[in-house]
């Protein structure tokens, strides 16, 4: 409890700049950045880079060598193209990576579901916080960037927590809202303990919980909607012919994509390419196909963890 106390000390003693991946709040980078920019921004992205393990110098503010080499690495590390300039893309990844790795206390463990309160129980909400997005029966989709928004300020202690249509806890969307009225999630994520976890498709709900009294049937809910599966679809390549040489690639565009998504030639397990990069809004695919594939014309093959889509383009090698 004395950590807890403590840390809420140190959040509204430092500026908004210094907020960094171990930090009540995400990294958001408002403006792309390369080599020779400067600013708070770049000691934004220097406090998190280091504290993610890719940045062993001093942040001082200018992106040098050493930020770039830095960026590199994490871009890398995440399947995005490492030119080591900061990105839409990279802003996005670093902003969802940061708000994953916030240090979390262990949840409370709910194995028996809460019960509701039935319509003779006149107890009032704890909080006057209202969840306004999901609403009642919406769907969203697992692995893509959704907002989480709400009426009315946060309580200090107050975090946003997943549970299922049966009230069984799932874990931490986020252990520090904030002022700000909303949230980027991750669709599915969740974090218990130091651990993030992914959860499967089904119905759920929000809850608005004290993060040191645990549970309660007064905690702010939002109504049921469903996490979905991610609908895997290809719309077009670019382009239509390559070389299979390992270092040509191809642009795969449409939906579904996801980070564990393969691609496969005319059969699931045949001829397996290199997937080079997935954007974070599972739009885009890029790939490369090794030398040991044959010349001629062969048929996409998708395949992750929530299915195989066989009937899509094909396309030459040459």
């Amino acid at each position: 409890m004395k950590k807890i106390l403590i840390l809420f000390v140190c959040v509204f003693s430092i500026p908004l700049f210094l907020v960094s991946a171990a930090s009540i709040k995400c990294t958001a980078l408002t403006s792309d950045l390369s080599k020779g920019s400067s600013g708070s921004s770049v000691l934004a992205l220097q406090n998190f880079l280091q504290l993610s393990g890719y940045l062993s110098a001093t942040p001082n503010g200018y992106f040098g060598p050493a930020t770039l080499t830095a960026v590199q690495k994490f871009q890398s590390a995440n399947g995005i193209p490492s030119v080591g300039t900061i990105g839409p893309i990279t802003r996005l990844a670093i902003q969802v990576k940061s708000c994953e790795s916030v240090q979390m206390d262990p949840i409370p463990n709910t194995t028996t579901p809460v019960s509701t309160p039935t319509q003779t129980n006149t107890t009032l909400p704890r909080s006057s916080v209202t969840i306004t997005e999901p609403w009642e029966g919406m769907s969203i989709t697992l692995g893509k960037l959704y907002t989480i928004r709400w009426g009315n300020m946060m309580g200090t202690n107050d975090s946003l927590v997943l549970e299922d249509e049966g009230g069984t806890t799932k874990g931490y969307i986020s252990y520090f809202p904030g002022p700000d009225g909303e949230h980027l999630w991750d669709v599915g994520k969740v974090t218990v303990g130091n651990s993030t976890i992914t959860v499967d498709p089904g119905k759920y709900r929000i809850r608005v919980q004290d993060k040191l009294s645990g549970v309660s049937n007064r905690d702010p809910k939002s109504g049921l909607f469903t996490i979905s599966t991610p609908d895997l679809k290809v719309s077009s390549i670019v382009p239509d012919s390559m070389v299979a040489d390992g270092k040509a690639s191809a642009v795969l565009f449409g939906s579904g994509f996801t980070q564990s998504t393969r691609v496969y030639l005319d059969g699931v397990y045949q001829d397996s390419a290199n997937v080079l990069f997935v954007s974070p809004d599972g739009t885009i695919l890029v790939f490369s196909v090794p030398s040991t594939v044959s010349r001629g014309l062969h048929r996409i093959v998708l395949r992750n963890q929530y299915g195989t889509v066989a009937n899509t383009l094909s396309f030459r090698i040459n």
